[in-house]
């Protein structure tokens, strides 16, 4: 086995600092750029466009109602027709529930929500690196 020196070869010699503090300084100007040139974008859209032509793609459909959009799922715990669970899961109420746990414990409890999130908090990065869906 070939046992080697370490290179003489510093961090500072990989990226020179006036390399890096201008870098910092770029990406500074480019996002305040990029923040003011969004303030006329978010002025736009409350305005009708005018000169704007359909494209290839455009339908005559009307458009889907917000009731429809919001309340049509698949979730089945509340019946099988598609409008079934918007309706009869309206005054369904999860708090205060708990999650009892015993048997072979050491130390059997009861959490309720609140306690729950605290021990185990949400973490969307965790869930999607593990294969998990938001």
């Amino acid at each position: 086995m070939i046992i080697r020196r370490p290179p003489d070869l510093r961090y500072s010699d990989v990226t020179p600092k006036q390399v890096y503090l201008n870098r910092r300084r770029f990406l500074k100007a480019g996002s305040a750029a990029l923040g003011a040139l969004a303030v006329p974008f978010t002025a736009l859209s409350a305005a009708k466009l005018n000169g704007v032509i359909k494209g290839p793609f455009s339908t005559d459909e009307k458009q889907t109602p917000r009731d429809w959009a919001t309340g049509y799922n698949n979730f089945y715990e509340f019946g099988t027709a598609k409008e079934q669970p918007a309706q009869l899961s309206k005054n369904f109420r999860t708090s205060p529930w708990t999650v009892t746990i015993e048997g072979a414990v050491v130390k059997p409890k009861a959490l309720d929500l609140d306690a729950v999130m605290k021990l185990a908090p949400l973490d969307t990065a965790t869930a999607v690196s593990k294969g998990g869906r938001w």
